[in-house]
């Protein structure tokens, strides 16, 4: 792990989910089309600063998107080393969703931070936790850094909590610990095994080089976490990048990386530790700033995409009795790269038809049909002011049946990404081989 500060990695979380529709499990193509192993939950975006903590505090005006849409703050312990409540209290009122993940350290002794090898104990930890909840947050999540101390993640689970609850308590790791593959570490294993789930330290120093194969190792760890039923957290920070100009580039490249190997976290955590890099403002120009906040700007419409850039059109004027039709995916930002899933939901009552997709002339019928849809991801990414098209091509299974057979339905929908509880941005409802000159029939925005 890294020195003193590193340990600030950030913390996974399954627990509180934005208030949003229940969505569709989803596969991932990369190329090469592989599914996940769990459908992901709703992502949720939590945002902190070491250094940055009181320009947050001082500035809300710089970063009003990103307090109004982020899921919550993220706080690590040697941050809180002040504790002090009036500080929690004014940050609490800056957000929206007053949520706060906070990242504690399983060790007692040998930290750094600490003024002559002090400890980090049991009460120093309830003391920080408390000052969270006295300040107005709520805390959803809390993860251990350095493996499981069984009293300290009792702790966690346990204090601010109604009798009979407990709140998620994961463990964090580095992921270029692993040699491409979290199995590598069983000692980590073992402690996802104990816990609720798992995090990442995420300095993108390590990233960008990809040392001890980091990349691999962290996509290991979410496809670990959720074959396990588990929350998984990754975290993007800008831990000794240089220059610090690259922080926006190089921590939108991982949140991509991640989407293209079917690994989306359910919780990103945007966090500056140990690093000059700002945190503000949120944006220049109407764009993401290259800062702390202007990374969680993008991340925050990259994911949820709230101004809807993502959409579905059909062109008017099909011919009649076609037995092919098209419809495009695509993207009407300027600025924004979206990566949407798109599922198909065929209503043939009298099962007359096959009914196929096709993108870029791949059969993609099995990942629109299924219940979380396709994914443009890896090579079908809608990057800004990108369409894809999809084709839809019906065929009789009877000619003879099928003449006297009603035309099928086909109902779409878009979500801004895969994930099962993102909400619907669109609908739109086909009739390929319909009578009617135009195949689109009906479009809602839920």
């Amino acid at each position: 792990m890294l020195t003193h500060v590193s340990s600030i990695k950030t913390r996974f979380r399954h627990a509180r989910r934005v208030a949003m529709p229940a969505a569709l499990s989803i596969l991932a193509l990369t190329g090469a089309l592989a599914a996940t192993p769990r459908a992901a939950q709703a992502q949720q975006v939590y945002i902190g600063s070491g250094n940055g903590w009181q320009q947050m505090i001082d500035h809300p005006d710089q970063w009003t998107f990103v307090r109004r849409n982020a899921s919550g703050f993220y706080v690590n312990f040697i941050q809180m080393l002040r504790g002090d409540v009036p500080r929690c209290t004014q940050t609490a009122a800056l957000f929206t969703h007053k949520n706060a993940i906070y990242e504690s350290d399983s060790r007692y002794t040998g930290l750094g931070g600490f003024p002559n090898g002090g400890q980090f104990s049991l009460a120093l930890q309830a003391t920080q936790l408390n000052a969270l909840l006295s300040g107005g947050f709520a805390v959803p999540y809390t993860s251990l850094n350095y493996g499981l101390d069984a009293a300290k993640e009792a702790d966690l689970k346990q204090i601010g909590m109604p009798a009979g609850t407990s709140r998620p308590c994961l463990t964090q790791a580095g992921p270029w610990n692993f040699h491409g593959d979290i199995v590598n570490s069983p000692d980590v294993t073992a402690n996802i095994g104990r816990s609720d789930g798992a995090s990442t330290d995420g300095p993108l120093s390590l990233w960008q080089v990809n040392q001890g194969m980091m990349q691999q190792g962290s996509y290991s760890l979410v496809n670990y976490v959720h074959a396990r039923h588990k929350i998984a957290l990754v975290m993007v920070a800008p831990y000794n990048l240089k220059p610090t100009s690259q922080w926006l580039s190089v921590a939108q490249q991982c949140v991509r990386q991640h989407e293209d190997h079917g690994a989306k976290p359910d919780i990103w955590s945007v966090f500056e530790y140990a690093t000059t890099t700002p945190t503000l403002p949120e944006t220049v120009g109407g764009r993401p700033a290259d800062t702390i906040t202007g990374m969680a700007y993008w991340l925050i419409n990259h994911v949820r995409d709230p101004k809807r850039y993502a959409g579905l059109a059909v062109p008017s004027g099909q011919l009649p009795g076609a037995r092919a039709s098209t419809f495009a995916v695509r993207n009407r930002s300027t600025w924004l790269d979206l990566c949407p899933a798109v599922s198909a939901q065929v209503q043939d009552p009298a099962h007359q038809w096959n009914v196929r997709f096709h993108v870029n002339g791949r059969d993609v019928t099995r990942q629109l049909t299924q219940p979380g849809g396709l994914a443009f991801v890896g090579g079908l990414r809608l990057w800004p002011g990108q369409s894809r098209q999809v084709q839809v091509t019906l065929a009789p299974k009877n000619p003879v049946f099928a003449r006297r057979a009603a035309p099928p339905v086909i109902r779409l929908s878009l979500r801004p990404n895969g994930s099962r509880e993102a909400q619907v941005n669109q609908v739109v409802t086909l009739r390929p081989g319909a009578s009617s000159p135009a195949a689109l029939v009906a479009s809602a925005r839920p």
